[in-house]
């Protein structure tokens, strides 16, 4: 257990964190752009793992 907390992410999980992280940052600024509701109405739902 202790290794797979402190491990090291996998290609594959790296590639998902960074979709993840980019997406996040679109919707933080659509938040600041078009309001929360604009954001959740683009957002949910979406899915990194493809």
């Amino acid at each position: 257990m202790v290794s797979h907390v402190l491990g090291k992410f996998t290609n594959d999980e790296r590639k998902i964190i960074d979709e993840v992280i980019k997406v996040s940052a679109e919707a933080v600024l659509e938040i600041i752009k078009n309001g929360v509701q604009s954001a959740m109405n683009k957002y949910n739902g979406y899915s990194a793992i493809k």
